[in-house]
């Protein structure tokens, strides 16, 4: 608790403020962008979640007129975390439906060029079953984190690194929708000829999972995407390594937390090349996305937004010289 006292408080609202209108930029984006494409939203998609969810929210107001301000910010940014993952999950969908040429080749041939060979890695992975079976787990551990990561910042009293966390998030989904577009993929399970049937200690189910949503999006002349049969289909950059180094960051703030997170999201960084079918180069594409909106984050937790307006200015003047 030393740890808490002697920092002087950071001043959240900014970063809230900037993640709000993040969080409402994107929902706009994910209704707008679908139609576009010849692409629809199944009308539970967004329904069904804010159904569940909207209980949760009535209870904002009331923690705020109670002054129970680390409870608000921790409810607050449980949902804001949901609507985000759903809105990114929208976006991800509409750039694979650009039907650029799958860049499995290239994504292998970068591999090829710093020397990692998929199944290689794999096959001796398939030696240590113990090891297999961490990484499984914490493959999936990617969702748990974003959602409850947050809130026990908040309730601990590291209001701003939670919300810096999922602003953070945010600038993660909306880059890694960006890049995607350019980079679909199978993954290097099907692009190295590994078959379901061929892997004995490592669970290949989340590098195949998503291939029928993936195809679907990119052949079916009217595509309607339904949340439960949603799945991640980005290859390049890999969000498990985005999001592993995030939420390393986030936690590393409060020392009960710090090695406990940093162990758990180094398996499942690792996890991405052995058990989503990744690409090497996938991972290094999630690490300089997710290194990258963490330095706007930190900007924003030190205030410093007007170095960054100044530093754009200055790289991309309006005015003639």
């Amino acid at each position: 608790m030393s740890e808490i006292r002697t920092r002087p408080a950071i001043d959240h609202e900014p970063v809230r403020q900037a993640l709000l209108g993040g969080v409402l930029f994107i929902f706009c984006a994910s209704l707008i962008l679908p139609p576009l494409l010849s692409m629809r939203l199944h009308g539970s998609f967004y329904a069904g979640p804010m159904a569940v969810l909207g209980p949760f929210a009535l209870l904002i107001p009331y923690l705020g007129w109670r002054r129970m301000d680390r409870f608000k910010a921790a409810i607050e940014l449980f949902l804001l975390a949901f609507l985000t993952s759903i809105a990114v999950l929208a976006l991800t969908y509409a750039a694979m439906r650009l039907r650029f040429p799958l860049a499995d080749s290239a994504l292998a041939a970068a591999d090829a060029m710093i020397g990692y060979h998929s199944p290689s890695v794999v096959a001796w992975l398939e030696t240590q079953p113990l090891l297999a079976r961490i990484l499984g787990s914490t493959y999936g551990s990617f969702f748990p984190q974003l959602l409850l990561l947050p809130v026990l910042l908040c309730i601990s009293g590291h209001v701003a690194r939670g919300y810096g966390m999922i602003l953070g998030y945010l600038l993660l989904g909306i880059f890694g929708s960006v890049i995607c577009a350019f980079f679909p993929s199978e993954g290097a399970y099907v692009y190295y000829g590994l078959a379901a049937e061929d892997f004995r200690g490592v669970n290949p189910k989340m590098g195949y999972l998503f291939l029928d949503s993936f195809h679907a999006v990119r052949d079916d002349p009217v595509f309607t995407l339904e949340l439960g049969k949603a799945a991640g289909i980005v290859t390049f950059p890999s969000g498990h390594a985005g999001a592993a180094i995030l939420c390393a960051w986030a936690a590393w703030g409060w020392r009960w937390l710090r090695w406990p997170f940093l162990i758990l999201n180094l398996c499942m960084y690792l996890s991405a090349l052995s058990h989503g079918a990744h690409y090497l180069v996938d991972v290094v594409g999630g690490t300089v996305v997710a290194l990258l909106s963490i330095r706007i984050v930190s900007i924003a937790m030190e205030g410093r937004w007007s170095l960054l307006v100044e530093a754009t200015r200055r790289r991309f003047p309006t005015e003639p010289a």
